[in-house]
């Protein structure tokens, strides 16, 4: 009987270091790695584009993007975009190794007035990875030549979310060259929930090809006793610095964005200054 024993017992120890093992490795958590926010458009010029997005958790930055080839040239819905085929052998791939939540990458050496096709993917490392699905973006045009823009504001002012979604909706079908956001896009910009809510949500069908430049308004501060915006403003736009107040050149015209919520308080601040030195400018 001993023998049978002595045999037993290296067979029990190999199970319960397997069972051990298996207890190990279920308890590992999962990684719930999404996108939120996005992908969307920022800071357009005739050779670049900023996209940005936002994971559940902190993760790498990535775009691919591809020249493309149009292809429906005839019989498209009104409103409809384009068919492209985006083109393999011209892929090229921008990527930031650092790990966060909100994602920002510059695409550069890009024509004027030329479509891309673009995809955001994030990675965790050994980990999972999230990918976007395929979508279009457009370089500024060049100067002289036409171009459209929508301007809007007020879309958390009224407390009501729900409205935006068939704003938004009713710009897709005009396919602007970029929007002007005055302001107010959410109702207390504080409120991280508020961005989601107010603006990214109802807008993320059209924020994925087509640029946006958000002037701050009074809703974006909310309390006007703060030195300075909520970090959620510098957070979720890319603007040159101080990003509250810019202007740039689009075509043959020259937009200014000021801080109206500051330059109200503050009458001799670097912004009023500022102004009057763009305003001066030849193009102005």
């Amino acid at each position: 009987m001993r023998p049978a024993v002595a045999n037993i017992k290296p067979i029990c120890l190999v199970v319960c270091c397997l069972f051990k093992v298996s207890l190990l490795w279920s308890a590992q958590p999962e990684i719930d790695l999404r996108i939120v926010k996005g992908p969307y458009l920022q800071w357009p010029t005739q050779n670049s584009m900023t996209i940005m997005w936002e994971t559940s958790v902190e993760a790498s930055s990535e775009v691919t993007y591809f020249e493309t080839r149009r292809l429906d040239m005839h019989g498209r819905v009104p409103g409809q975009l384009a068919t492209l085929k985006a083109l393999e052998e011209s892929k090229k791939t921008v990527n930031d190794k650092l790990l966060r939540k909100i994602h920002e990458v510059i695409i550069t050496d890009l024509r004027p007035s030329t479509t891309y096709s673009y995809k955001v993917i994030s990675r965790v490392p050994q980990g999972p990875f999230v990918e976007s699905q395929l979508y279009s973006l457009k370089t500024a045009v060049a100067a002289n030549e036409p171009f459209s823009f929508v301007v809007s504001s007020e879309m958390g002012g009224s407390g009501q979310p729900k409205y935006n979604v068939p704003l938004f909706k009713q710009i897709e079908l005009y396919h602007p060259d970029f929007m002007l956001l005055t302001g107010d896009v959410v109702m207390n910009g504080r409120l991280y929930d508020d961005w989601g809510k107010y603006l990214f949500t109802p807008g993320k069908d059209l924020f994925t090809n087509t640029p946006f430049y958000l002037s701050i308004g009074n809703h974006e501060k909310f309390d006007r006793l703060l030195e300075k915006p909520p970090p959620w403003f510098f957070d979720f736009v890319s603007h040159p610095d101080p990003e509250t107040y810019y202007s740039f050149d689009y075509g043959n015209a020259h937009f200014v964005a000021i801080d109206s919520v500051t330059a109200v308080e503050y009458k001799t601040d670097e912004s009023g200054e500022w102004v009057n030195e763009v305003c001066k400018g030849e193009g102005a």
